[in-house]
């Protein structure tokens, strides 16, 4: 009989096209009680606990609605939606243009490679700006973000009982609504900031950009377009948009910016080089050169002098781009400090301890991204870090200590929320930060009731940042801002006493007490360039300890006096030994003082808001979005589309898709997904029909006839997120595959061909399964094309219910056929593992291991089938079957050409990897024999890309031959033959 023979295989595929449509929120808070806010333009929906920060939010869009939407000459259609939220420390915007809506989080930002700005002016004015002007570069209208292009292509299959191959070949591409580079998209929304005073070019930023253009290490005009780099790679998108935006319009003039976007929204492909040129009469490389000639020369002739007198320290720590907060013990003998030392990214730091006397660092914690502590016993550092997720799923900073003697971690608190921890002089208590609401508070942690205690919340809206005792116990020392910049205050230890330290148009910072408690130590702009600075207490008078090009951060001193402090240079960040510290006069510092703080020009009263009316959040929903495919699949022409929409607080969405073509051949997905509950709901339904022509034998005699197949599956099911790692699904599903066979059989008499029909269903099926998937890897920026760390598995049971047809039989009441079918109750068992392992010469190794068990002996239409692209790719996808399986894989990548990073046309070239693999495995009845296993060699080549900018793009082509020649159960010789397999798709399979 001739079937179409499983349809989850059928539609896995389908679900590599759809992924990039489907990505659910982990956790959706059901615990928490929304309101909602609405004004003129705008709706602020925001937890319990967030009604300071909404009424805040509110006020600053209302604000800065009509200088944005004056600039780009676009008004959103519909109220634009604001989501406040607190439920993880994380401090980010996020604006989802087509949605109309964006999220921002009340955490205010502590970045080390930005200056302090108001958090919500400038995170609300950045992310509304990102809606607007993306809106105005729109090709299309929001309810359109792309077109797909799709091409099938399948295995020619010798076998009688199958209809066709398994793909061979997969394209999935889009045609965008939006080519916009990040450069502009990030630059133009800094400038807006700017312009509404609440945003600025700091000297963070001038830092980061001076030292790329002294170092001929600016991104090139192509390489600003995207993310996706290492170090501070990706801070440069940002910091050199907004100075390249900011050059276009003091030299263009401010329309050209709205004309930029207008000219990026033809319908036509263009580049961004063509859209600038079009907008300001020279094309975009060339305002680029003039932009970089203008850099090299500002940059140069400032930096002449200092240059010439530098005052570093010594270098103790060359690994990592990311060294920060160095901590002297009480002795002098060990230095603790947070480092990325062999990660990518900035924020990937772990603390680690410095011996003064090996000059050996080792590695104490992972994941800590908060300043460390020594006790005064020396046994213990203390830190913040983020915990795993609570069972609500936040995932908040809290309070652990490293134990020098038993080289322990302990967790010290649960929930506080804690960031820059500080030991009291007499080891009792230990202060800390915590912030909720956009608000930040002192709290004291009791070393010995471990009792947590509130000791100072300010009366106005103020961040602190971090902390320092001083030596007699009495004084806690901090940063502090509510506008631009940062100022030095002091609060007694009862948290009584509130003073200001240095409070001056500089940005002042990361202070410290002297030892002796004359002197603090801090880091200041007042040249235009973060240096380190001793403030002496008695006199108030300052001197100047480094002369640095880059900046110099976050002192502290050993009981010898010397001065460990983090340095930025083009490499990054360094942990830096300053033995000698001698005063640095005026004249051999002098860069530009133009960057200092100024005060606001217009109404800046964060700590008074409107009083708002507040309703109960109701269910909103956005746009249904539909994005049209036109699909070639097995020689025709589908065309369909797919849809997919969300509520707004994501508790409900929707996804579907479906395609047809002339002869009626279709395929439906929908899902819909609940995700307002622990665990989360779903329920996904897959369809397809399929029209084949076949032959059947009627009385001995071969009969043409047309085939119709329709394959039907539903699955309700529901997903649990533990930990953070670890998805865990229960899913019921029921499949019904059926066929219906139309033909003309000829008679022996005069009356013609007489045209039958037989209807019927040749399997149902019922699974009850549980699936556990776990991801365990670390983020790489080659992590997309070659993996190198980490391990990851898929577990599944599958306790299944089958019916598989076998024959007719007249049915006695109405005198039809009806179907008889062969029961099939057992249990299924599947395991796919990944190892990946990093190489020399920046190559990468992946093992994998695939596995499969069925527990009774099943018709061959229940068999697990082991070749084609998703098993041994030698071989055939239908050429190795049986009841049990075992594949391993090892895979060996390595680049070709890394770091392309060049634009044709609206593809934006990453890297070019090529990879070799081998493959062992079989799939059999019975006992395993290991001599039937068979053997496949192959090669791959990658090239990972980006589509207009911002569609992850991934090219394979991959070659493989079956070194084992062998006949199938079916007599076909298999094996000594090359197989090719092409993917165009967002990511590697």
């Amino acid at each position: 009989m001739t079937v179409i023979r499983n349809l989850s295989l059928h539609f896995i595929i389908q679900f590599i096209l759809l992924s990039s449509l489907n990505a659910q929120p982990r956790y959706n808070h059901p615990e928490l009680l929304w309101k909602t806010i609405e004004t003129e333009h705008f709706t602020v929906t925001y937890h319990e606990g967030l009604e300071n920060s909404a009424k805040r939010v509110a006020k600053i869009a209302e604000e800065i609605y009509g200088p944005i939407t004056g600039l780009y000459e676009h008004e959103p259609e519909n109220p634009v939606r604001f989501i406040v939220q607190d439920t993880d420390d994380i401090s980010n915007g996020a604006a989802y243009f087509y949605d109309n809506k964006i999220i921002i989080w009340a955490l205010p930002m502590d970045y080390d490679m930005r200056g302090t700005h108001n958090w919500l002016r400038d995170v609300v004015t950045h992310e509304f700006t990102h809606i607007v002007s993306m809106q105005a570069a729109m090709k299309f209208n929001r309810k359109l973000p792309a077109f797909y292009l799709q091409w099938f292509r399948y295995e020619k299959e010798q076998r009688d009982d199958v209809v066709r191959g398994f793909p061979n070949a997969v394209v999935s591409y889009p045609y965008s609504g939006l080519t916009t580079p990040l450069w502009f998209a990030e630059g133009i929304a800094q400038y807006n900031s700017e312009k509404l005073q609440y945003d600025h070019w700091d000297s963070h930023r001038d830092m980061i950009l001076r030292e790329r253009t002294l170092s001929n290490s600016l991104l090139s005009f192509d390489d600003m377009a995207v993310f996706g780099k290492t170090g501070t790679g990706n801070e440069g998108v940002y910091n050199q948009g907004y100075s390249f935006v900011s050059y276009v319009a003091r030299t263009y003039g401010e329309k050209s910016l709205s004309g930029i976007a207008k000219a990026l929204s033809s319908r036509r492909p263009v580049t961004i080089s063509s859209a600038i040129k079009k907008a300001t009469g020279v094309s975009g490389d060339e305002v680029y050169e003039n932009w970089k000639e203008e850099l090299e020369e500002t940059y140069r002739s400032k930096t002449l002098l200092l240059s010439a007198n530098l005052v570093r320290g010594k270098l103790i720590n060359a690994a990592g781009t990311a060294n920060f907060f160095p901590s002297w013990s009480t002795d002098g003998e060990q230095l603790a400090f947070i480092s990325n030392k062999g990660n990518d990214y900035l924020s990937q730091t772990n603390l680690y301890l410095y011996s003064k006397k090996s000059g050996k660092i080792k590695k104490i914690a992972s994941g800590v991204q908060s300043s460390p502590s020594w006790s005064p016993d020396e046994k213990k550092v203390v830190y913040g870090k983020i915990s795993k997720p609570d069972k609500h799923g936040s995932t908040y900073f809290d309070l652990y200590e490293y134990n020098t003697e038993t080289k322990k971690n302990e967790r010290l608190t649960t929930g506080e929320r804690g960031r820059y921890p500080v030991y009291s002089p007499d080891g009792k208590f230990i202060a800390f930060v915590s912030t909720r609401d956009g608000e930040s508070i002192i709290m004291l942690y009791n070393v010995v009731s471990k009792n947590v205690k509130e000791l100072i919340r300010f009366k106005e809206i103020r961040q602190v940042y971090k902390l320092d005792w001083s030596p007699d116990g009495t004084a806690l020392l901090f940063e502090t801002s509510t506008y631009n910049g940062r100022d030095i205050a002091e609060v007694n230890s009862d948290g009584s006493g509130f003073r200001f330290i240095l409070k001056t148009a500089a940005d002042e910072r990361h202070p410290v007490y002297s030892n002796d408690n004359k002197n603090i130590y801090f880091s200041s702009d007042r040249t235009g360039i973060f240096n380190i600075y001793s403030y002496v207490r008695e006199t108030a008078e300052l001197k100047q300890l480094t002369n640095v090009r880059g900046g110099a951060f976050m002192p502290s001193e050993s009981p010898e006096g010397t001065i460990a402090y983090s340095e930025y240079s083009i490499n990054g960040y360094k942990i830096m030994l300053l033995e000698e510290l001698e005063e640095v006069t005026a004249d051999k510092s002098v860069y530009n003082s133009g960057y200092l703080r100024d005060l606001p020009t217009i109404d800046y009263d964060q700590n008074n808001s409107p009083e708002y009316e507040a309703k109960s959040y109701e269910t909103t929903h956005s746009t249904i979005f539909f994005l049209p495919r036109m699909m070639i699949d097995y020689g025709t022409l589908k065309l369909g589309g797919y849809i997919f929409s969300n509520e707004l607080l994501n508790k409900i969405s929707i996804l579907g898709g479906g395609a047809i073509n002339r002869r009626g051949d279709y395929d439906l997905y929908l899902r819909l997904d609940y995700n307002h509950l622990a665990p989360n709901l779903f329920i996904e339904a897959y369809g397809i029909s399929q029209n084949v022509e076949d032959s059947i034998e009627i009385a001995f005699k071969k009969t043409p006839v047309d085939i119709k197949f329709n394959l039907l599956e539903v699955s309700p099911g529901m997903t649990f997120y533990k930990g953070g790692r670890d998805d865990i699904t229960f899913r019921f599903s029921y499949s019904r595959y059926s066929a219906t066979q139309i033909g003309f059989l000829e008679l022996d008499n005069d009356a013609g061909p007489a045209k039958f029909s037989l209807g019927y269903n040749y399997f149902i099926g019922r699974n009850l399964s549980v699936n556990w998937k776990r991801g365990d890897t670390q983020r790489r920026s080659k992590s997309y094309i070659a993996r190198d760390t980490g391990m990851k598995w898929n577990l599944s049971y599958n306790q299944k219910w089958d019916k598989f047809i076998i024959d007719f039989a007249r049915n006695t009441d109405f005198g039809g056929l009806e179907e008889i079918y062969e029961p099939y109750n057992y249990y299924q068992v599947d395991l796919e593992f990944d190892k990946y392992f990093r190489l020399p010469f920046k190559s990468a190794l992946a093992l994998n291991i695939d596995g499969g068990y069925i527990s009774k002996d099943v018709v061959d239409f229940l068999y697990y089938f082991g070749g084609g692209l998703l098993g041994m790719k030698g071989y055939s996808f239908y050429s190795i079957e049986g009841e049990r399986k075992a594949i391993g894989s090892a895979s060996v990548n390595m680049p070709i050409i890394k770091n392309v990073n060049k634009t044709l046309l609206n593809l934006y070239i990453r890297d070019v990897y090529g990879g070799l693999f081998f493959q062992y495995g079989n799939a059999w009845l019975g006992d395993v024999e290991l001599n039937d296993f068979k053997r496949t060699i192959g090669y791959s080549l990658r090239v990972g890309a980006y589509s207009f900018y911002a569609f992850p793009t991934a090219f394979e082509f991959q070659g493989a031959y079956g070194l084992d020649e062998f006949e199938d159960v079916n007599g076909i010789s298999r094996g000594n033959e090359w197989k090719y397999y092409f993917t165009l798709l967002f990511d590697f399979l």
